[in-house]
């Protein structure tokens, strides 16, 4: 798998890079116990001999309490897990917070819920300033994001992405019907009935990144999205 990027290719979180291979990871990577090493953070992958790195990109996010945040599952405990949000430090997800019930280890492993490589879309209730965020899941809504598709922004653009009074986030969603989950910290999640779907929400996503600063950019995005919508159901 690792042989099919370049020496410096962009790698965004969900990227697999190599599988079934003994590879050294360092920077923005995780092994998950199906034996794939997958990016974490938009980056630059760098391949050398046996070694894969993963050297981040995007400008950090600043955790904010009530944000909604996607984040990736890199470790954890007999009680919580640990997720990269592209913050300075890794979150903390209490296993009863995600459950939203209390939760015996002695009875049942962690892992049993949610596995190194898990996506969470999930709620930050409480952060303090030297220590990691603590997330919940407690509120509907929130919790573990399968199959889709992740998209790394600049998080400053996500407002945009969303719009006024959520006018840019609900055109799409609208047109393309794809479910999509916003994260304050960059990482957006979209999920749609075919790939193709999912590949013109991306496009439409990084358009609005590229040209927040464009007026009447929704306007054009519904226009993309509509052309699009046309040609995938064409076949």
């Amino acid at each position: 798998m690792a042989d099919s990027f370049t020496k410096a290719h962009i790698v965004v979180p969900g990227d697999v890079i190599a599988e079934n291979y003994n590879y050294t990871v360092k920077g923005a990577a995780i092994i998950r116990p199906d034996g794939k090493i997958v990016a974490t953070r938009v980056g630059l992958l760098r391949i050398k001999g046996r070694e894969i790195n993963v050297i981040p990109l995007a400008g950090r996010y600043i955790a904010q309490k009530g944000d909604s945040v996607i984040g990736i599952i890199i470790d954890y405990s007999l009680v919580y897990w640990l997720l990269e949000i592209n913050y300075v430090w890794k979150a903390r997800l209490d296993a009863s917070d995600f459950l939203k019930k209390p939760f015996d280890p002695t009875k049942e492993p962690i892992t049993k819920y949610l596995k190194i490589g898990d996506v969470v879309y999930a709620k930050v209730a409480h952060t303090e300033r030297g220590l990691p965020p603590i997330l919940t899941c407690r509120d509907s809504g929130y919790g573990k994001l399968e199959g889709g598709r992740l998209i790394s922004i600049n998080p400053a653009k996500i407002p945009r992405v969303i719009g006024v009074k959520g006018s840019m986030l609900e055109t799409i969603k609208r047109i393309t019907k794809a479910d999509i989950k916003v994260g304050a910290n960059g990482i957006i999640w979209v999920r749609a009935e075919k790939p193709e779907i999912e590949e013109l929400v991306e496009y439409a996503i990084k358009r609005i990144e590229r040209e927040s600063h464009v007026s009447g950019l929704t306007k054009k995005i519904q226009n993309d999205l509509i052309r699009g919508m046309h040609r995938i159901q064409r076949g």
